[in-house]
């Protein structure tokens, strides 16, 4: 009886790790597509970001990071009119990523239409995942909610970590409740 009592205080206590942190999900995908060079020896590109999962308010948003020596020559395309967006350019002299930063103007910005914003890439092969962070602002200070990185577009993404604990939990519970049926049946 006193295994069981413990099992399921761990059992509970496992379950509260899954629930405790305040999670402010959003995905945001991406598409890359390889545009036609203009200049000889330029390699331009364009990714178009589909943002899913969130309700955003007024003074809330998002950052893209393009990281310094990968990416140069950003610039934005398009964006929803519930949006304020700014680019800013990677710089060697300052050894700081580029952004490209999309704010919301209205409470429930719409999400229909697609973030777009070109590039020169300069890494080997394509551009791939790139960190960003959810913020808020309506504070007056500059609070950070989220962060993560993006996913290809059409792409499963990985399970969040209050997911993982809860199939954690799960499999501790089944193993608990077999090794108590084995002691009952010896018994």
């Amino acid at each position: 009886m006193r295994a069981l009592a413990q099992s399921a205080r761990l059992l509970t206590f496992l379950l509260g790790l899954s629930v405790a942190p305040a999670s402010h999900a959003i995905l945001i995908e991406y598409e890359a597509l390889d545009l036609a060079d203009t200049t000889s020896g330029e390699n331009l590109w364009q990714y178009n970001y589909y943002v899913r999962d969130y309700d955003f308010l007024t003074d809330r948003g998002f950052t893209l990071w393009f990281d310094l020596g990968l990416y140069d020559q950003l610039a934005p395309v398009s964006a929803g009119l519930d949006w304020n967006t700014l680019v800013a350019q990677p710089d060697p002299l300052l050894s700081d990523a580029g952004f490209y930063d999309a704010l919301s103007l209205v409470d429930h910005a719409s999400l229909t239409d697609s973030f777009n914003t070109q590039f020169t890439w300069l890494g080997i092969g394509v551009p791939g995942s790139q960190a960003f962070d959810l913020y808020d602002v309506s504070s007056g200070n500059l609070v950070v909610l989220n962060s993560g990185n993006t996913v290809l577009h059409g792409a499963t993404p990985i399970p969040e970590p209050a997911s993982l604990w809860l199939m954690f939990a799960g499999g501790v519970a089944a193993w608990c409740m077999r090794k108590r049926d084995r002691r009952l049946s010896l018994a």
